[in-house]
C-alpha cells in the first residue's frame, strides 16, 4: 500500500463524497459570498483536512491517524429561516445513514484501487448548523472521520 499524503486523501474523499446518492457536488474549498453554492450544486460536501495523532508501530513504521471535517450543506434557505424549522430534517435526514452506509462499504477508501487506508472510523454527526454566504441560510450537517495511515 503507498503511503498517501494528506492532500491525496482529501483528494480521495472528495470524490467519495460525490458518489454518495442525491449529492449533486463535492469540494475541497468552501465557496465565497461572491460564488455561493447554486440550487444545482446542492446538497453539497465540502472536505477539509484536520489535526492528525501519530503513533509507533513495529521498527521505524508508524501509523497516522488524521481527522477529516466532511460538511454537508443540504440546502439554502431564505435569511429569516429557523434552523428548528421542521424543513431541515427534511433536508438533512437522509444523509445521517447514508453517509456512514456509503463509508461503511469503503473502509479503506477504496474507489476502484485497494485503498488509500489501513482503515477508517465510520463518519461522526456534528451538531446540524446554520451556515451563511451570499445573505442566505445553508442548512449544514457536519461530519468528522477518521482516515488511518501507515507511514515509514
Amino acid at each position: 500500500m503507498a503511503q498517501p499524503t494528506p492532500s491525496q486523501i482529501k483528494n480521495r474523499l472528495v470524490t467519495m463524497c460525490d458518489a454518495i446518492s442525491g449529492i449533486n457536488t463535492a469540494v475541497d474549498t468552501w465557496p465565497t459570498d461572491s460564488q455561493p453554492f447554486t440550487a444545482a450544486e446542492l446538497p453539497a460536501f465540502v472536505v477539509n483536512i484536520g489535526p492528525a495523532t501519530n503513533g509507533m508501530q513495529a521498527g521505524q513504521l508508524f501509523s497516522m491517524s488524521r481527522e477529516f471535517m466532511l460538511t454537508l450543506l443540504a440546502a439554502r434557505f431564505p435569511a429569516d429561516w429557523k434552523l428548528t424549522d421542521n424543513t431541515t430534517w427534511e433536508v438533512i435526514e437522509p444523509y445521517m445513514l447514508s453517509v456512514p452506509t456509503y463509508f461503511a462499504q469503503h473502509p479503506r477508501l477504496e474507489h476502484n484501487d485497494s485503498g488509500l487506508a489501513v482503515a477508517i472510523t465510520l463518519p461522526t454527526e456534528r451538531p446540524i448548523v446554520a451556515i451563511t454566504f451570499d445573505g442566505g441560510l445553508y442548512a449544514a450537517l457536519p461530519f468528522t472521520l477518521q482516515v488511518r495511515t501507515l507511514h515509514t
